[in-house]
C-alpha cells in the first residue's frame, strides 16, 4: 500500500476546511529532502521513508491529463456538495 493523496481538516465553529493534495506527477526523488519523517505513523506505513511510501498517478500508470483530472474532480464535487469547490494546480518546480 502506498500513499497517493494527502489531506487535512480544519474546523472552527463557523468554518470547515478540507484540503487534499493529489499527487499527479511530482518529482518524488526530492521528497525526503524537504519532508521530515513523521513522529506518528500508521502501522501500514511500516516505518518506510516518504520516498518508499509515497507514489503518484503517473508512477502507477495513470496518464490522464491534469485538466481532465481537475474537471472530473470539480464535476463530482459539484454533484455531491452544496458548496462550490476551490481547485488549484500547484506545479512542482
Amino acid at each position: 500500500m502506498k500513499k497517493i493523496l494527502g489531506s487535512s481538516l480544519y474546523r472552527r465553529k463557523d468554518l470547515l476546511l478540507y484540503q487534499g493534495s493529489l499527487l499527479v506527477n511530482p518529482v518524488l526523488d526530492l521528497i525526503n529532502r524537504y519532508l521530515k519523517q513523521p513522529r506518528k505513523q500508521p502501522a501500514y506505513r511500516s516505518g518506510r521513508s516518504h520516498e518508499r511510501f509515497v507514489t503518484s498517478l503517473y508512477k502507477e500508470g495513470y496518464t490522464i491529463p491534469i485538466e481532465e483530472i481537475m474537471q472530473r474532480l470539480k464535476s463530482t464535487f459539484v454533484r455531491i456538495s452544496p458548496w462550490p469547490p476551490v481547485l488549484a494546480v500547484k506545479p512542482h518546480v
